[in-house]
């Protein structure tokens, strides 16, 4: 875990591992910095362009969103493009493994991760792992918060919701071109 906070802090990034997963601990959409961001733009739209789509819907959203249905559509953009995004990567990396259902994001993810293991350095695929295993609840978590526990969904739910998919797919991806998470 002490690997993985030094990578995060190593990428200015304002989260920190804990046995519970990621966990932010400051407000964090203003400071993706310009090169994830021109990663994931530039490399999102051509290996599936679903996620992009909703990924960018969801941006939007999350800037001019005013209430919990707003807050609720980005967690709900994010679930979408999350499960795209893993089954283009699942039918990529894993082409001759059994088909999965849709909602298994985090089983195809973990395949797809046991495929890149040889290439990527352990501390590189802590950090992914971790995300693969927290990213799929704060998702469910800003799009159906208010029905689990009577808490309204909230502005900082759908921007962890948004902010960590964007992160997984493009540590994913960068992982998947020989890019590890030390050299964003």
């Amino acid at each position: 875990m002490n690997e993985v906070n030094a990578l995060l802090e190593e990428l200015e990034l304002p989260f920190k591992a804990t046995q519970g997963g990621i966990q932010r601990t400051e407000p964090a959409l203003e400071r993706r910095t310009a090169k994830r961001q021109a990663v994931l733009a530039e490399r999102l739209p051509s290996f599936c362009p679903p996620a992009a789509d909703e990924l960018n819907e969801a941006e939007k959203v999350l800037q001019i969103g005013e209430n919990e249905n707003d807050w609720s559509r980005v967690g709900h953009q994010c679930r979408v493009a999350l499960q795209d995004f893993a089954q283009a990567a699942y039918a990529k990396w894993c082409p001759n493994d059994e088909p999965m259902p849709k909602a298994q994001t985090k089983n195809k993810l973990r395949a797809v991760l046991d495929v890149l293991r040889p290439q990527v350095s352990n501390s590189s695929l802590a950090l992914v792992l971790s995300l693969v295993e927290s990213v799929p609840p704060l998702i469910e978590k800003a799009e159906h918060r208010s029905e689990e526990d009577g808490t309204p969904v909230s502005e900082s739910d759908a921007e962890q919701a948004y902010l960590f998919t964007s992160l997984l797919m493009e540590r994913l991806l960068a992982l998947a071109n020989g890019g590890e998470v030390a050299d964003a």
